[in-house]
């Protein structure tokens, strides 16, 4: 059985795709002023991140969520950690 060559632009294009509806999910729930929203959903996204850009932001990533969990506690509401992991 052979297998044939996958273009790359095949392999981008879903990529590309996920990426910008993800980063408009972002934009508009931060411009609609869910911050909750938007910071999950900026959580979330940098998991599919490619390697190099994923390991800059993880920091980033843990530190907003140990926030946010800690404002999960203080408010009493589950809200901020259910919606980050």
């Amino acid at each position: 059985m052979e297998k044939g060559s996958v273009d790359r632009t095949e392999l981008e294009r879903p990529y590309t795709f996920f990426l910008f509806k993800s980063l408009t999910g972002i934009h508009n729930a931060w411009d609609e002023g869910d911050n909750r929203l938007a910071l999950s959903r900026a959580c979330k996204l940098v998991v599919f991140l490619p390697n190099d850009i994923k390991d800059v932001l993880w920091p980033d990533k843990e530190t907003i969520q140990k926030n946010m969990r800690e404002i999960s506690r203080e408010t009493g509401t589950d809200f901020f950690y259910n919606s980050c992991n």
